[in-house]
């Protein structure tokens, strides 16, 4: 059984910092050539970076450089790399940066070194605020992992996921790199369908949680007030698992875990703690 200093470790990483008011204005994105937000880039993609950021636009006469600096797991060191801004006077900031499939990083070589189901996090420094102190602002996407997203509301449940929990597909244990997550009812167009609700993170992120064979955690997000953009109140977990092998989403069935520490099973609780036992799909 998991133990609870575990829980609590894990629950630290739900709890997001305060951001500044100068932050909030600004904004990262990774995105493709059209300029749209991704979630999951596709083999052999380029990444595209847009910076909005007024206070980096100092001189009103000409286009300004700002720098960001772009990791992946593979290469956790990163590429720095300078974005242009793109005319005079707008504060927005542009760039790409070209991807290389490897399992040893490059350090300096202007190419971000990947490996498929890489979290891909573009960091940027924002000009030192009137007490003298720097705020780094993010975005993140996958290299050819699902394309799940969620949207941080502000409040959750969370669901960890122990070393030895039995997760499966037709039987067999999934594998490092494969992806879990759960899900909640919607309505879209006027039809129901399922929509990604678990994952760590900030703002509207990549969503799930990458499968390394050991203990993990997901926050499950509940929905804000008058919105349907969460879980509601008792809204029953669903589960997908999405293999890498074949780039393939599975419907899963859980059974949670039993222990006085973790009170919640599979239904959403705000500020609720449940653990999944077994995860079991099948691809029929």
């Amino acid at each position: 059984m998991i133990k609870i200093v575990k829980i609590v470790a894990l629950l630290s990483v739900f709890f997001m910092p305060i951001v500044p008011f100068a932050a909030k204005e600004a904004k990262v994105t990774l995105a493709n050539e059209k300029g749209v937000k991704v979630f999951s880039y596709s083999k052999d993609s380029q990444i595209f970076i847009i910076v909005k950021d007024s206070l980096s636009n100092k001189d009103k006469t000409k286009k300004e450089p700002v720098s960001i600096k772009i990791t992946s797991d593979t290469e956790p060191g990163g590429e720095a790399l300078l974005l242009m801004e793109t005319d005079i006077n707008t504060g927005i900031f542009t760039g790409k940066l070209a991807v290389k499939e490897s399992n040893t990083a490059v350090a300096g070589d202007y190419v971000l070194q990947v490996s498929g189901g890489d979290k891909i996090t573009a960091s940027y420094t924002l000009p030192k605020d009137d007490k003298g102190i720097e705020h780094v602002i993010d975005d993140q996407a996958y290299y050819m992992g699902p394309s799940w997203s969620f949207e941080n509301t502000g409040e959750n449940h969370t669901i960890l996921i122990p070393d030895n929990a039995t997760i499966t597909i037709d039987g067999k244990p999934i594998e490092k790199g494969d992806f879990i997550s759960c899900f909640y009812n919607t309505t879209e167009n006027g039809k129901k369908v399922l929509k990604n609700g678990g994952g760590t993170g900030r703002d509207i992120s990549p969503g799930g949680i990458k499968w390394t064979g050991k203990t993990t955690a997901t926050a499950a997000w509940g929905a804000q007030q008058g919105k349907k953009n969460g879980f509601a109140p008792k809204e029953e977990f669903k589960w997908k698992i999405w293999r890498a092998s074949d780039g393939k989403e599975y419907d899963a069935v859980a059974t949670y875990m039993i222990d006085d520490r973790i009170p919640d099973k599979g239904q959403y609780v705000k500020d609720g703690i449940s653990g999944v036992q077994t995860l079991t799909a099948t691809s029929k």
